[in-house]
């Protein structure tokens, strides 16, 4: 087993990523809050210092991708 595969099984185990198998392949993703909260910091990280709020416009945007094996989506966020 990899080190990335054994931290990736120890970070699921915690709850802050969830997985899902299809035969012998394992997918991980983020759990639906994991994705609120990371969008939640981004937006005070980037808002920081800022003199007027942001006029909603995209300034980051992470797009989702779906693995049609295991059917394991991946949120997109868009800040």
């Amino acid at each position: 087993m990899t080190c990335a595969r054994a931290a990736s099984r120890r970070v699921a185990s915690r709850g802050l990523l969830v997985s899902s198998r299809n035969g012998r392949t394992t997918a991980y993703g983020l759990p639906p809050r994991a994705s609120d909260v990371i969008v939640t910091h981004m937006r005070r990280l980037l808002t920081f210092g800022a003199t007027t709020p942001p006029d909603r416009s995209c300034l980051l945007r992470s797009c989702g991708t779906y693995d049609p094996r295991s059917g394991v989506a991946q949120r997109s966020m868009t800040f």
